[in-house]
């Protein structure tokens, strides 16, 4: 393990600025585990802003790392509900980061194809060195070209897209509650119905009430399940508009959305009843 590490994901912010200083390189270090350098664990804390810019600081090409799951520093803040300064500084350094490598790799290339030019022109024993830097060339082509095509990071747009997954997911967890409600109240009917003949007056007047709330608690599945898609649907066309920066038609399913899940409420609170 780093010392760094191991301060990061401890919790112990305080000599983070120390650590780095004597152990500079421990800023890049990444755990066999999980692939998460110390950068990863002050953002998934959601750290002080001043030890992560610490950090940066230190390796700026450190925002860019991902781990074993494919997420850098910038996601981990993101899905824990870093604060509002801690994902835009992280969002900033990343896109800076990507710019600074857009306007190096032009020069990398260019480096790289008089490299390849000098080789042609030695020895036949240079030619598996030939080959692989070929390989090479190819390959950051092909990143250059990939780089260029990914837009900057909307940090916006990933917290209301995580949000409305959320809510999807509450909304789901609601409707699961809902069906084993039924089921149990199906599983009472069905007991109500071996009672003995004595209590079969009082039984039945039982019955024909829990068949009453059966009935209706379907009915309010069915319609809490239209709201579900209608639901989605709201928030599909929320993050297509803000893809495409229109902020009126956003506000208006904004109202809409908040409008469906206070109807939602409301009918959570009547079931509790």
């Amino acid at each position: 393990m780093s010392g760094l590490y191991d301060l990061a994901y401890e919790k112990r912010y305080k000599k983070i600025a120390e650590r780095i200083s004597a152990h500079p390189s421990e800023v890049e270090f990444q755990c066999k585990g999980d692939g998460n350098t110390p950068l990863h664990m002050l953002a998934y804390n959601n750290a002080p802003l001043e030890y992560i810019k610490a950090v940066v600081e230190a390796r700026r090409g450190v925002v860019q790392i991902k781990n074993n799951e494919n997420n850098t520093p910038l996601d981990m803040a993101i899905e824990n509900n870093g604060s509002q300064g801690v994902v835009e500084y992280l969002t900033e350094m990343t896109n800076k980061e990507k710019a600074a490598a857009l306007e190096n790799m032009p020069q990398n290339l260019h480096t790289l194809q008089s490299d390849l030019e000098g080789l042609k022109k030695e020895s036949k024993s240079s030619a598996t060195k030939f080959i692989r830097l070929t390989n090479i060339v190819v390959k950051l082509q092909k990143d250059f070209l990939a780089m260029k095509a990914v837009p900057p990071i909307n940090p916006e747009i990933n917290q209301r897209t995580f949000k409305a997954e959320q809510c999807t997911e509450n909304l789901e967890k609601r409707i699961a509650r809902i069906e084993t409600k039924m089921r149990n109240t199906q599983m009472n009917a069905a007991k109500v119905e071996e009672t003995n003949e004595i209590d079969e007056f009082v039984e039945r007047k039982k019955q024909i009430k829990m068949k009453q709330d059966l009935a209706l608690d379907q009915k309010n599945l069915l319609k809490s399940s239209d709201e579900m898609k209608s639901l989605r649907s709201l928030v599909e066309n929320m993050i297509s508009a803000l893809l495409r920066r229109d902020a009126d038609r956003v506000s208006k399913e904004k109202k809409l959305l908040e409008r469906q899940i206070s109807s939602l409420k409301t009918e959570r609170l009547v079931l509790l009843k």
